[in-house]
C-alpha cells in the first residue's frame, strides 16, 4: 500500500515533469499572463464601481498559478517541517 506522503512525493514529481520542462514553462508563463499573476489589479465595472467579482476571479486563477509553481520548486529532499501552533 501507497502511504501518504509517496503520494504527496509522486504528486510533486508530477508537477515538475509537467511544468518544468520548456512546453509546460510556455503554458505557465500563459498561465500567469492570463491570470494577471504578476501585475496589482484593481478592475473597475460598468457603473465604475470596483468589480468585486473580478477581484476573486483574478485571485482564484493566482492561486492555482502560485500552487504550480511552489510545487515546481519544491524540494523532495528536504524535509517539511512542521509548523507549532501557538
Amino acid at each position: 500500500m501507497v502511504d501518504r506522503e509517496d503520494e504527496k512525493k509522486q504528486l510533486t514529481m508530477d508537477y515538475k515533469q509537467t511544468f518544468d520542462s520548456p512546453e509546460g514553462k510556455r503554458v505557465v508563463d500563459n498561465l500567469r499572463k492570463i491570470s494577471k499573476f504578476d501585475l496589482s489589479v484593481l478592475p473597475i465595472g460598468k457603473d465604475d464601481h470596483i468589480d468585486i467579482h473580478a477581484i476573486m476571479r483574478y485571485e482564484g486563477q493566482r492561486s492555482v498559478v502560485l500552487h504550480i509553481l511552489k510545487k515546481i520548486e519544491e524540494d523532495l529532499d528536504k524535509p517539511k517541517q512542521i509548523e507549532a501552533i501557538s
